[in-house]
């Protein structure tokens, strides 16, 4: 079976496969859609039975991805500049997911995700002397790393991927960011100037970090959902380790959505817990998001500075304002205070 197909990628992928160059033709009525998405999956899967063999109808490939562009638009005090980025806060990727069925409730299988930041909106190496041609050569490899699945013991992944306390501060069903991460001043001077009117070579990055974890070499296990509950832990190979408890109930009137977590890294001296709560009415659309970290830092301890905090309030309005259109949020307020000038 095939999931999350995009016509102008299958048409390149799936060339080679007889019978299939009228299905992916974009002009067809709504009526025929789901016809030929039934024809794909049907040709999809008889051709892995005949490379695979019987074992073929357990196995479930998906291709995602997106394009997610933007101008970044700057001003300094002094020059002013529109350059045309990627979006580091959902940067461009490109991702596929195969997956096996070993016996009922029992899964194996991996995913590979690549993301393309032609340039990336936060690591502009110099905004006044940025040049266009020097885009379009960035990607790494976002996440890679494998799985096996069991209904009753939970899940099991090893390889890059995020930690078990990644994310929580990012919870939110208002369909917004609540993060406080540099995605797009991160190399950008903060404009001091100095007697003469010479500008420092301080810059945001240098001062502030992000309150959330990057993706790395873990090995990671969740357990299954109960009564809303999930507990994971993650331990990395540098010598760091994770846990967080995530719950999430939907009702009639509401839905909630929240996580605790601790983080414990060595090899960068601290130790951080985080957590954040999300709470949308149904009926209304109104919601409301609340985020919060503390990191102690050793290096701080050592000269004698408090831990750094970071606290987050977001509130707004999250509806489907038309229908042919996806849920949005059209209003939104919200307030981050941090200490130290650093997001926790």
């Amino acid at each position: 079976m095939w999931r999350g197909h995009k016509a102008s990628l299958l048409t390149i992928l799936l060339s080679a496969i007889p019978g299939l160059g009228n299905c992916l033709e974009p002009a067809r009525a709504s009526q025929d859609a789901s016809k030929c998405c039934a024809e794909l999956d049907a040709r999809l899967e008889e051709l892995a039975s005949a490379v695979l063999g019987d074992t073929a109808r357990n196995v479930k490939v998906q291709i995602y991805g997106q394009v997610n562009r933007a101008i970044l638009f700057w001003k300094d005090g002094i020059d002013c500049r529109a350059s045309f980025v990627d979006n580091n806060t959902s940067s461009t990727r490109l991702g596929l997911i195969g997956q096996g069925t070993v016996r009922p409730g029992l899964t194996v299988g991996s995913r590979f995700e690549m993301e393309f930041v032609w340039p990336s909106s936060s690591e502009i190496s110099d905004p006044k002397n940025f040049a266009h041609d020097e885009g379009l050569t960035g990607y790494a490899v976002r996440q890679a790393y494998g799985f096996i699945s069991d209904e009753r013991l939970g899940n099991l992944t090893f390889g890059r991927q995020w930690p078990a306390s990644g994310n929580l501060t990012i919870i939110n069903l208002g369909s917004q960011m609540n993060d406080a991460a540099l995605h797009y001043n991160n190399a950008f001077s903060l404009g001091l100037k100095l007697s003469g009117g010479i500008f420092t070579d301080l810059r945001w990055g240098q001062i502030a970090e992000s309150v959330d974890v990057l993706p790395g070499e873990y090995l990671r296990y969740d357990t299954p959902s109960l009564f809303g509950f999930v507990l994971s832990a993650s331990v990395g190979l540098t010598d760091a380790w994770d846990v967080a408890l995530r719950y999430e109930a939907d009702g009639e009137a509401f839905r909630f959505a929240g996580g605790i977590g601790y983080r414990s890294d060595h090899e960068k001296l601290l130790n951080e817990f985080r957590g954040a709560a999300s709470l949308l009415h149904h009926a209304s659309g109104l919601y409301t998001t609340l985020a919060g970290a503390q990191r102690d830092d050793e290096l701080s301890s050592i000269i004698g500075q408090p831990p750094s905090y970071f606290g987050y309030v977001q509130a707004g309005i999250n509806r489907k304002w038309s229908p042919m259109a996806t849920p949005r949020s059209m209003a939104t307020w919200a307030f981050t205070e941090t200490s130290k000038l650093a997001s926790c």
